[in-house]
């Protein structure tokens, strides 16, 4: 009598177990990803041959539970000089790419490693039962948001100078959304400093601290809110002269490429520039988010008369500066959560 072949998804079942049964007798790297990499193999195949949601998830759940204790074995390495260093004494970035994992990969798993197995057997079940894949991206996000520090305290504007001024330029904390990359797998979701309304940067108080003899307004702005700083200028009292553009290197385009950062100059009343001819374009390399280059404001220096004002920025030479400036807050948590290496049931 011959042999009756079991079904394929038990077949896979059985090797699922088997490799699931692996996760607690991790004990480096390269074997965290091993059997990071057969999970992922089956979970692909479940899905291209549709051998049903629950195996593809449990497939998904035992390769997250491999990259966590990758992350925790990562993390568990000592820095040495800031850097993390093997038992000899070399660089572990070299290691890492000859198992083929990239440091931004390294990065995301020690983030993941923070979620608990619990939670990651929580997630599996539900979305099995509801119909939905499980992946590692979701996991990543989760930690993401867990680890993410407070949101900075909203803006308290001071009191606003005297003037008039003859120069002012403002970079207001544009109300943005913060884009996430998963290229950039330590990013936080929230802004990295306070934004204003833009009610509340119309609100400001451009009409009355402009010399209304004459007057030079710098505006700077994203390219989203372009449209609406023409309507701040046309608030404000400002007639509109021309766009000043700052091309600066970016390593990686979003969907555009965007390499460029403007800032509308316009004037109130008449008043006739320092120096003629300056260009409008300039490059700069970028030294921080939100930080301007010097080059504008040496141009501004060129172009536009004493007593200047500068809104939200630091203190530049020539100028008085009023306002927060885009403050840094804390890098993201990567602190380490206790877990317990598990396995999960059929």
């Amino acid at each position: 009598m011959r042999n009756e072949r079991k079904p394929v998804s038990e077949n896979k079942l059985v090797i699922l177990t088997k490799i699931e049964q692996q996760l607690g007798r991790i004990r480096t790297i390269d074997e965290a990803k091993n059997i990071r990499d057969q999970a992922e193999a089956l979970r692909v195949y479940a899905k291209s041959a549709k051998k049903g949601l629950m195996i593809q998830n449990r497939a998904a759940a035992i390769k997250i539970l491999a990259e966590q204790r990758a992350g925790e074995l990562i993390r568990e390495i000592p820095r040495v000089g800031g850097r993390r260093k093997d038992e000899e004494g070399k660089g572990i970035r070299n290691r890492l790419l000859q198992i083929q994992v990239d440091v931004m990969t390294a990065h995301r798993w020690q983030m993941m490693a923070n979620v608990p197995v619990a939670t990651v057997r929580k997630i599996e079940a539900e979305f099995s039962e509801e119909g939905k894949e499980l992946t590692s991206s979701l996991i990543f996000n989760l930690a993401r948001k867990e680890n993410a520090p407070d949101p900075p305290a909203p803006i308290v504007t001071p009191g606003f100078p005297d003037g008039p001024f003859r120069t002012i330029i403002l970079d207001p904390p544009w109300p943005i959304e913060k884009i996430v990359l998963d290229y950039r797998p330590v990013e936080r979701e929230t802004m990295d400093y306070a934004t204003m309304s833009l009610d509340d940067i119309k609100a400001l108080p451009v009409a009355r601290l402009a010399d209304e003899r004459g007057a030079h307004i710098y505006l700077w702005t994203t390219h989203k809110f372009l449209p609406f700083a023409f309507e701040l200028f046309e608030a404000w009292g400002v007639r509109y002269e021309c766009l000043l553009t700052w091309k600066k290197p970016i390593a990686k385009p979003v969907w555009w490429r965007y390499n460029t950062e403007h800032a509308l100059f316009g004037k109130v009343g008449s008043l006739a520039p320092l120096k003629k001819g300056m260009s409008v374009g300039f490059d700069a390399p970028q030294q921080g988010h939100s930080h301007k280059p010097e080059i504008f404001y040496q141009i501004v220096r060129s172009v536009s008369p004493e007593p200047r004002l500068t809104m939200f920025d630091e203190k530049r030479d020539g100028f008085i500066a009023w306002g927060v400036m885009h403050q840094q807050i804390s890098k993201l948590s990567l602190k380490p959560v206790k877990r317990e290496v598990a396995t999960l049931q059929l």
